[in-house]
Parts: structure tokens; C-alpha cells; sequence
């Protein structure tokens, strides 16, 4: 079936997230599997613990820095470590250099010389594995423009004035038309960079892949914790994981809100029980503010988690959904088939969208949207507004169970 022999195919995560790096499992997958592709991620350190246990990406390389779209070099990431004021957009301007009518001490200018060392050895990084197809998941020009820059043969990327009469770069049609390449999912796009490579192999085969090698795995140790604290509560039929915590979406619901999802759960379906899970960054304050919550919710339990992801992955794989503004845990949800309620700005609609990958026949489609016209400043400062929310919210619920039963 193969036509291709012997191709190495490398992938740059779009970002440091979680869903930038779960994003990205299928396209490779599919690389290895049709093409028989040595498969590299470049990404943070979230893609080498995520995906150190796929057997089909053959290295995972931790890049210095990956913020905002921006793929930086190692004395970019150090500068920007060093100013907290900067932003990735700021430092990888043309004329990266921040001023003020006062001068301040963050103020600065890039040392060229640095610069240039460091963005040599980032391109000596990628060179080193002689790649023959570059998939660049960032849209950015920059990024693009340090593709070209390696030895890889091929840079798959976004059309940009830098790669639209690059002979060493293709792009996809999609971007020929602004409607169109909206309404296509950041997964869709890294899969249909794939096919690139060979699009007879692909379309033959695709709607045939299986792929339950393609989800998140967690060791025994994360499911007997998982199992440990879940045995000494009083569950109800179904499960339901609240996240209320979203570190870069501006679109969310309030807490008090989620505690109020939580509570019309509990009133409206009997068999229910809701868990939220923490972290140590927000556990204290958040316990303290559900004591402080109007109504007593009998049967919220409350999983303190210790940042390990994996955790949080076994127990999206036991609950009977999941409800949630942040991508990154939605896209967890997506990639263990768990059925999901996602709370999106319009922007998040179609290019986080849960699963969509490429004419895979098999895509996620347990999924449930509400869309979130305000952001998370203004309904905090409008409860009645939200209120409309959390109807939407428990209306989706509602469906998936449904659904499922």
C-alpha cells in the first residue's frame, strides 16, 4: 500500500498547551500508519510528558520556548523570562524594543549578535534531523520564515507572503478563501497537511484508520488514585466533571456559576453526581468559596489534584461527561471519547472544534457547544445574563445523557 519509503516528517505544536499538543497526535498518527513516516514533535515540555508513550511519534524535542504562536530561541525565551512586562508578540518584532516616556528598568534592546547565535542553533536543532516534510502548526510568518530556514526539504504551512512563492513551502487551498479557512478546525488543518505528502495514500485509506492508538494512556498508579477516591464517595449513576477553571480563555462562566450548574444538577437529575477538580494553586481559595456558597450542595465532591495531568485525564475517562471553557481539558475529553460540553467564544467555535481531523470518518461527535456571546468580565458583572448560560448548559447535559443512554 506504501509508495513512500523512508520519509521523516516533523510537526511544531502551535503552542504550550495542552490542546496544542493533543492537536497534533492525529496528524502524526496518521503519518506513521499510511506512510510508514519516522514521526518528530517539536513542541514544550506538556508534549513530551503527553506523548512520551505513543510509539508512532519516534522523538519528541522540547523547544526552548513556545508562547503565543511564537517558536522562540533560547536567548528570546531567556529575555522573556527576564521582563515580565513582554510579550512573545513584542520580542519577535522587527524592531523588537519596548520604550516609554519614563524609562524603566525593563526597558531594553535585543543584542543582535545573541539573537542571530541563538537562531542559528535552533535551525541547527531541526537540521539535525534532516527532515523531508516540516509541518509549521503556527500561522505566524516568523515561524514560517525559520522553517524555510532549516534543511527539511518541504515546509507544510499557512499561506503567508513569505511561503506564497516559496518553492520549498505548500499550502492549503483553504486559505485561499478567508470563510472557508475559518470554519476549519486547527486539527483538520494539521491533517490535511498530511495528506499533502501523499494524497492518493490518504484518501484511500483514511476512512479505514482506526484510531484508538491515538488516545492519552494513563499508568496504574493514576487509576487506582482515581479508583481510591472515587470508592469512598456516594456516586450517582452518571458522573460529571465541572472545570471552572480556565487559564487563557476570556470567555467562561463565573465560579458561581459553575456551583450554580452544579446545583440545578443535582436538583433537576437525581442519578447525578458532580466532581470538580483542583490543583494547588486554587484549592484553598476555591474549598473556601464553596463554603461561602448561598446553597449547600450535598453531593459536590471536590478532587484535589496534584498538577499531574494524568490524573486528570483517568478521571475524565470515568465520568459520564465533562463540562468545560478550557480546550485544553475539552480536548482530553475529546481524545478518551468522553462526551463533552464546551463552552466557547465565537472565535473558539470552529478552530477548537472537538475531534474534526481531515476526512477522518471516525471524528468525534459526542460533543456539545454553547456558545458564549459575552466575555467572562461581563457576565461576572451581569449574573442575570449568565443565568441564561447555565440553562444552555444544563440543557446540553441533558442531551448528552440522553444521548448515551
Amino acid at each position: 500500500m506504501r509508495e513512500i519509503k523512508d520519509i521523516k516528517v516533523g510537526l511544531i505544536t502551535c503552542g504550550n498547551g495542552v490542546g496544542d499538543t493533543i492537536i497534533s497526535i492525529k496528524a502524526l498518527y496518521i503519518a506513521k500508519t499510511l506512510y510508514g513516516a519516522k514521526c518528530v514533535l517539536f513542541g514544550e515540555k506538556i508534549a513530551h510528558t503527553l506523548c512520551a508513550g505513543f510509539d508512532f511519534i519516534d522523538e519528541i524535542v522540547v523547544l526552548p520556548y513556545n508562547r503565543q504562536g511564537f517558536i522562540l530561541n533560547q536567548y528570546q525565551a531567556q529575555v522573556l523570562a527576564q521582563n515580565k512586562e513582554l510579550t512573545a508578540a513584542k520580542l519577535c518584532a522587527k524592531k523588537p524594543k519596548i520604550l516609554s516616556k519614563v524609562p524603566h528598568k525593563n526597558d531594553f534592546k535585543i543584542d543582535k549578535k545573541a539573537n542571530k547565535i541563538a537562531t542559528q542553533n535552533l535551525i541547527n536543532t531541526f537540521d539535525s534531523y534532516h527532515l523531508d516534510y516540516l509541518i509549521v502548526s503556527s500561522p505566524r510568518s516568523i515561524n514560517i520564515s525559520l522553517a524555510k530556514a532549516t534543511n527539511a526539504k518541504k515546509v507544510l504551512c499557512a499561506t503567508k507572503l513569505t511561503s506564497l512563492f516559496s518553492l520549498k513551502c505548500k499550502t492549503l487551498p483553504i486559505y485561499a478563501k478567508k470563510e472557508t479557512y475559518k470554519r476549519v478546525s486547527f486539527e483538520e488543518i494539521l491533517c490535511l497537511f498530511v495528506r499533502m505528502i501523499n494524497s492518493k495514500i490518504y484518501d484511500e485509506s483514511i476512512s479505514s484508520l482506526d484510531f484508538a492508538p491515538t488516545a492519552l494512556a494513563t499508568t496504574q498508579a493514576h487509576k487506582s488514585r482515581i479508583a481510591e477516591f472515587l470508592h469512598k464517595q456516594k456516586l450517582g449513576k452518571h458522573l460529571i466533571l465541572l472545570n471552572p477553571f480556565s487559564v487563557s480563555g476570556l470567555y467562561s462562566l463565573s465560579k458561581n456559576a459553575f456551583l450554580g450548574i452544579a446545583e440545578r444538577i443535582e436538583t433537576k437529575f437525581g442519578d447525578c453526581t458532580c466532581i470538580i477538580a483542583t490543583y494547588p494553586k486554587v484549592h484553598s481559595e476555591f474549598v473556601h468559596f464553596c463554603d461561602k456558597y448561598q446553597k449547600k450542595l450535598k453531593n459536590l465532591l471536590i478532587f484535589p489534584n496534584d498538577d499531574d495531568i494524568f490524573n486528570l485525564i483517568e478521571l475524565c475517562k470515568r465520568v459520564s461527561c465533562v463540562i468545560t471553557p478550557s480546550t485544553g481539558v475539552a480536548h482530553i475529553a475529546a481524545n478518551v471519547g468522553t462526551p463533552t460540553v464546551a463552552l466557547c467564544g465565537k472565535q473558539d467555535m470552529n478552530r477548537w472544534i472537538l475531534g474534526g481531523g481531515g476526512g477522518v470518518a471516525h471524528s468525534y461527535t459526542k460533543a456539545r457547544y454553547v456558545l458564549l456571546e459575552q466575555n467572562l468580565s461581563y457576565l461576572i458583572a451581569h449574573p442575570s445574563e449568565e443565568e441564561c448560560y447555565i440553562d444552555k448548559v444544563v440543557e446540553s447535559l441533558k442531551e448528552v445523557l440522553q444521548s448515551e443512554s
